[in-house]
């Protein structure tokens, strides 16, 4: 199995992915972080701080699709701006999606960036409805560690990324 982990252009938080937390750039602790269990590969629109490939993909819809097709045993989609989760949290996903794809699932619905998807032919508008029209397995969100999906999209996130990172120094290594 192999991790993807993708790093896009952000509007609302431009750069995000390589903003500093305790010193090191978002990017590089989930990819310490994953790295550590499996192989993962890094596709960045940009220069980041770690082994990347460039992302030539159109968008994150696009990727997804190009990957299902290219990893046949399928693969795991992890948000390069997700620093607190815990390496417990991804054999979690792992082992529900045994012989098939599994996703967190949180009261709005399913996380698609903490994700194993597994090929599945369908065309779809959203990467949710890979999630539900391929019937992945549902984690609930709360069998994982609290922070887990906690992403980094705007300056109140990155604001509070930074006070957690303070406070609780062992989420990023």
């Amino acid at each position: 199995m192999i991790a993807v982990i993708p790093v896009k252009w952000s509007s609302r938080l431009p750069g995000k992915h390589m903003l500093p937390l305790r010193g090191r750039p978002i990017v590089e602790i989930v990819y310490r972080k994953v790295s550590d269990l499996m192989d993962c590969v890094v596709l960045s629109k940009y220069e980041v701080s770690v082994p990347y490939e460039k992302d030539r993909s159109e968008n994150i819809l696009d990727l997804v699709s190009r990957l299902m097709e290219e990893y046949s045993d399928g693969f795991m989609l992890i948000g390069g701006d997700m620093p607190f989760f815990l390496r417990e949290d991804i054999a979690t996903i792992l082992r529900a999606g045994q012989g098939t794809g599994a996703s967190p699932t949180t009261p709005v619905g399913p996380e698609p960036m903490f994700t194993l998807y597994r090929p599945c032919a369908l065309k779809v508008r959203r990467l949710s409805d890979y999630i539900v029209g391929c019937r992945y397995r549902q984690v609930s969100a709360s069998s994982l560690s609290p922070l887990a999906l906690f992403n980094v999209n705007t300056p109140e996130d990155y604001l509070r990324a930074r006070a957690i990172s303070s406070e609780r120094p062992d989420l990023i290594l």
